[in-house]
């Protein structure tokens, strides 16, 4: 596999991660700082959550991967990538609400990435 596939398997994996833990804590109900110790084993055991905590390993395991083998100033902006897949999980499995001040929030986090991602200054 090439750098960038592993960067995106990577960054997949931990968008996958937060859209698991969230439809845990639904299950769950709303927890607070009172509430989140005598709550752990439920949380914990929950599937979803565990499927979550999974997800993160198996990410963080790739993204070793990616970091032995690209820049960290180059492969970390990727990550914001994330944020897209995430949003988009959200809207279409969390039946989260979409809003023009996200999309435009988005769009700049695009441009960073496509800025980003051009060569490096040579001199």
């Amino acid at each position: 596999m090439s750098n960038y596939t592993y960067l995106l398997v990577s960054i997949l994996m931990g968008a996958l991660a937060q859209v698991a833990l969230k439809k845990g804590m639904q299950a769950l109900g709303r927890i607070s700082m009172a509430t989140l110790v005598p709550n752990l084993g439920s949380i914990f055991f929950s599937p979803y959550i565990m499927g979550g905590m999974v997800l993160y390993g198996a990410s963080l395991m790739v993204w070793l991967i990616v970091l032995s083998r690209m820049e960290l100033s180059r492969a970390y902006p990727f990550v914001s990538l994330g944020y897209m897949i995430t949003f988009a999980c959200g809207i279409l499995l969390l039946d989260e609400k979409m809003s023009y001040y996200k999309i435009f929030g988005l769009m700049f986090i695009v441009a960073g990435i496509l800025i980003m991602s051009r060569g490096e200054i040579t001199g």
